[in-house]
């Protein structure tokens, strides 16, 4: 009989610092909702978690989120497929956040996943429950101004996720949508995701481990000037 392959995942794109080993008969994880630390506690939660442990493969939320929490996650990520030569798995920030209100919430059948971006905008993305209760994007990810955000017709009924959630519940105007409380992607999801992507032999090599950045309002008036 094989071995079940052993999985560590993380995410740092949002406050919470949410890392996960996924040994194929249990999934261990540690997540914190932190400020600006991800820096000084990735390390050690990760060594904490893996100890001796063998690894046949790293995943880490690869965005949308904060620009410096994407990059610490890619570079971390890099660094330990480099040193073990281990495939990278790249999985959404948003898919994160969706698979667990999906997991969490039996009833949920559609989720609208808002994140916070910069102060004016924010990152969102809209997902169907699959039959296997993993996310389906019904539509891409996109960077949208807070002020010029209005919810699509197509979308009514849905639960809306993530910490920019609150924020835009107003817009919603209608009482076919609740929120759900559910605001960061968790490492136990992230897992998740990245076993079935493993699987489909969805993955990169360490060179191509590179997250995403949505280009929004705020870094087009940084970069004109």
């Amino acid at each position: 009989m094989v071995a079940p392959q052993s999985i560590l995942g993380f995410d740092t794109a949002t406050a919470a610092c949410t890392v996960g080993i996924d040994h194929g008969t249990r999934i261990d994880v540690e997540h914190r909702v932190v400020d600006r630390e991800h820096n000084q506690l990735l390390l050690s939660m990760i060594e904490t978690l893996v100890g001796a442990a063998g690894l046949d493969a790293v995943a880490f939320g690869r965005g949308p989120g904060s620009f410096t929490g994407v990059r610490i996650a890619a570079g971390v990520a890099q660094g330990i497929a480099l040193a073990r030569n281990l495939p990278v798995i790249l999985i959404s920030t948003l898919a994160t956040i969706a698979a667990g209100v999906f997991r969490q919430d039996a009833k949920a059948e559609r989720v609208l996943v808002c994140t916070v971006a910069t102060r004016d905008e924010i990152y969102t993305a809209c997902y169907q429950r699959g039959e296997d209760g993993m996310p389906l994007p019904l539509a891409d990810e996109r960077v949208v101004a807070r002020s010029s955000f209005a919810f699509d017709p197509a979308v009514r009924g849905v639960v809306i996720a993530g910490d920019a959630a609150p924020r835009i519940m107003a817009a919603a105007a209608t009482d076919e949508v609740r929120l759900a409380d559910w605001q960061h992607p968790h490492a136990y999801d992230l897992l998740r995701l990245a076993r079935v992507q493993l699987a489909a032999g969805d993955h990169v090599d360490a060179a191509h481990a590179v997250p995403v950045y949505l280009e929004g309002i705020s870094r087009f008036r940084k970069e004109t000037g």
